[in-house]
């Protein structure tokens, strides 16, 4: 185990939200090691887990995890099929830019969507290598015309222009290019 330190920023205290992600990774090496120990060696893909941080509109920190973990209560974790992918949210002016990091997908095999009332983003992939699945909740509504997708080096871009208020529309798939 490994003594918590207390970390913060000034402005804000992300204790609890460092400790989580200590005691999360604390368990998963418990884990790895009582699997080494006992000779019993791990099948499959590996597991991915990871943690982002930045910074929300109310200027508090966000953190969300990724990967491929299901968290379980008492067991600790075990692998899902699908990984859910880095996200990045940009909330510009005019537009939202979503980037996810989705390696080893190809072009054809990226579907994107708006939910009916755009305000998420559903990104799949599905390939017999690697499955990602994420719902990406946006800060704003967002139009579905006009919505473009690029895909380049294993980074998706899916551009979304804002919503004009009053204006009526309905959630439709994003071409990726």
């Amino acid at each position: 185990m490994f003594p918590r330190r207390k970390r913060g920023f000034g402005f804000f205290d992300m204790d609890d939200d460092f400790g989580h992600m200590q005691d999360i990774m604390e368990k998963m090496m418990q884990e790895a090691m009582r699997n080494m120990e006992s000779g019993k060696p791990s099948e499959g893909s590996p597991f991915v887990r990871g943690f982002s941080l930045r910074i929300g509109p109310d200027g508090k920190p966000v953190f969300e995890e990724f990967g491929n973990v299901v968290k379980k209560k008492e067991k600790g974790a075990e692998q899902a099929e699908e990984r859910e992918p880095l996200i990045d949210i940009m909330n510009r002016k005019d537009e939202i830019t979503v980037i996810a990091e989705v390696p080893g997908a190809e072009k054809h095999e990226i579907k994107t969507s708006l939910s009916k009332d755009r305000d998420v983003l559903y990104i799949t992939v599905d390939n017999p290598q690697r499955k990602y699945k994420k719902a990406v909740r946006l800060p704003e509504r967002v139009r579905s015309d006009g919505a473009a997708a690029t895909y380049k080096n294993g980074v998706l871009e899916v551009r979304l222009k804002k919503e004009e208020p009053g204006k009526a529309d309905k959630g439709q798939d994003i071409r990726v290019q």
